[in-house]
């Protein structure tokens, strides 16, 4: 089996307005559908999670931070209560669709992980 190159949205490539929104109903869609999902499928805990992902998210925002780090676990979270593994995996590689460094926010062990 060969390795796929993992799903990424290059910034670089966003040359105009039109294609920011475009990213931008990309994530859209896959936003809503991983909230409906973890909405369905979430344990207890992945729900304490999102929380305090959240919260963490508004005490950046009130502390004048840009939150980038923070809003990246939140989403994260989110995808892990999804229970699927492929929007995990896609979520993990598209960091780039929000911040080039936001690979370094990614925790070292996942919710999800922590609890298997």
């Amino acid at each position: 089996m060969r390795a796929v190159a993992p799903f990424r949205i290059d910034p670089d490539g966003l040359s105009s307005i039109g294609d920011v929104l475009n990213v931008m109903e990309l994530r859209v869609a896959v936003e809503v559908e991983s909230a409906a999902l973890a909405a369905e499928r979430a344990k207890g805990w992945q729900i304490a999670a999102i929380m305090k992902s959240l919260a963490d998210v508004d005490a950046a925002i009130d502390s004048g931070d840009s939150a980038v780090r923070e809003d990246f676990a939140f989403h994260r979270a989110i995808a892990d209560a999804t229970m699927n593994p492929q929007l995990v995996s896609s979520w993990l590689s598209s960091g780039s669709m929000q911040s080039r460094d936001t690979a370094s926010a990614r925790p070292s062990a996942t919710p999800a992980e922590q609890h298997s």
